[in-house]
């Protein structure tokens, strides 16, 4: 069985997550894309030899050829598409943040549709992060003492929508939110906020981001997120968790096709390593085809995105700052 899958947006991000990916997983065929003018649809549908064009989201949604969408529009734009999509019955695979905020989110899950929902939080495919929880469970580092994720892009120029409030801009939920997911994945919820600072702030958009969290279960721990779209800090990705009796660094957890290195610093001695450079956007598409397909629950469902959701907004609430808008139908 094919999956026939729709594209809503145009974006950048689009090439690599799906449509080179679905090279990689033939039972994925993308059918239809719609962009936020027909000649922009028209233009990308020939550039990438898609068949089908819509004139508007909610056309595509509507086609027999769509079983699924794909979602990359700002992310406050995520919310009222996706429950477009579940309410006919489309499963959806959505750009991170599912939602600007978690009590938005709250609601649409509420509705209780049916249809496979997920959040496109790639890193967790790849067998890179897959070795990260492998080396954690065999007790390698000991006790836990503490945790930090550090990503930072400095390409992103005034004016783009990462930077702007109305479409749910800011560094901690662009870039940050890979940390806190992280550490909700290796610590377990709840995580609480300790403390947090936003920096570089203009129209409540942060341009650096910098949060500390605990957990009740590792007294003493602390996980420390910092974010950066500063043109002052160079692009930059690394994870970094330390215990009793070792240490972890990966560099580049996020996008490990892109070079990548695992260093484990233990009582045996220092391990160096990577892994499979297979994309990560591959194993996301076919997990999101198991999904559909095969009934296979995803771990970034929605319920999973909530639960990040809801650390974002104590985040920014500690930080001074109000949640990030998310438009809902």
């Amino acid at each position: 069985m094919t999956l026939r899958l729709g594209l809503l947006g145009a974006a950048r991000i689009t090439p690599a997550a799906v449509i080179y990916a679905a090279d990689a997983v033939p039972e994925v065929s993308v059918t239809a894309v719609a962009a936020r003018d027909l000649a922009r649809a028209e233009a990308f549908a020939q550039e990438h030899a898609i068949p089908g064009v819509a004139a508007n989201y909610a056309a595509l949604i509507a086609r027999d050829d769509v079983d699924a969408v794909y979602i990359a529009l700002p992310a406050s734009h995520h919310l009222e598409w996706v429950e477009a999509a579940l309410a006919a019955g489309k499963a959806v695979l959505c750009e991170k943040p599912l939602s600007g905020n978690a009590p938005a989110l709250r609601r649409l899950l509420q509705k209780g549709y049916s249809a496979v929902l997920m959040e496109a939080m790639h890193y967790v495919y790849h067998p890179l992060w897959a070795r990260v929880e492998e080396i954690l469970r065999a007790g390698s580092l000991g006790t836990l003492t503490d945790l930090a994720m550090h990503f930072s892009v400095p390409h992103i120029p005034p004016g783009d929508i990462r930077r702007r409030f109305s479409t749910a801009g800011g560094a901690l939920l662009d870039l940050g939110i890979y940390g806190v997911h992280m550490f909700r994945r290796l610590l377990g919820d709840p995580l609480t906020v300790a403390s947090a600072d936003a920096q570089g702030v203009i129209d409540q958009v942060d341009e650096r981001f910098r949060g500390v969290l605990t957990h009740a279960a590792y007294p003493g721990l602390t996980a420390t997120v910092t974010a950066s779209m500063s043109p002052e800090d160079p692009l930059a990705a690394w994870l970094s968790l330390r215990g009793s009796e070792g240490s972890l660094r990966v560099q580049n957890p996020v996008a490990p096709q892109l070079g990548h290195e695992l260093t484990l610093t233990s009582k045996d001695g220092e391990l160096r390593e990577s892994v499979d450079p297979t994309p990560s956007y591959c194993y996301q598409l076919q997990a999101f085809a198991d999904a559909v397909l095969r009934g296979k629950r995803p771990p970034t469902d929605g319920a999973d995105a909530l639960a990040t959701a809801v650390v974002l907004d104590a985040l920014y609430e500690k930080a001074g700052l109000p949640p990030r808008p998310a438009l809902e139908r």
